[in-house]
């Protein structure tokens, strides 16, 4: 079973992205007003690379061999934005303590 590391971030047009910054071969990636719409949008980008090798009749690289597991990770810039607001919205301080 291959696992590709998939990232999710949230650009500042407000769209999110999906992109696979460890794979050799290819970089997958998708765009969407959700986070739901760019993996699927990275998993259609995926499906596509496959087709393109079986009717190149080229040898799909072993990365991309199935079965394979998508791992989803939010960048962690945006997690701490997230908590930030969350914080704020609850009246509790985030600033630093010197």
């Amino acid at each position: 079973m291959n696992k590709i590391l998939v990232i999710i971030e949230k650009g500042t047009d407000g769209l999110f992205s999906a992109y696979t910054p460890e794979t050799k071969s290819t970089v997958l990636n998708g765009q969407g007003n959700t986070v739901a719409e760019a993996i699927a949008d990275m998993k259609e980008s995926f499906q596509e690379v496959i087709e393109s090798y079986q009717e190149t009749e080229e040898t799909i690289p072993e990365e991309l061999q199935e079965p394979v597991v998508f791992e989803f990770v939010q960048a962690i810039h945006q997690l701490f934005f997230v908590v930030k607001y969350r914080l704020i919205r609850r009246g509790l301080s985030v600033s630093p303590k010197n």
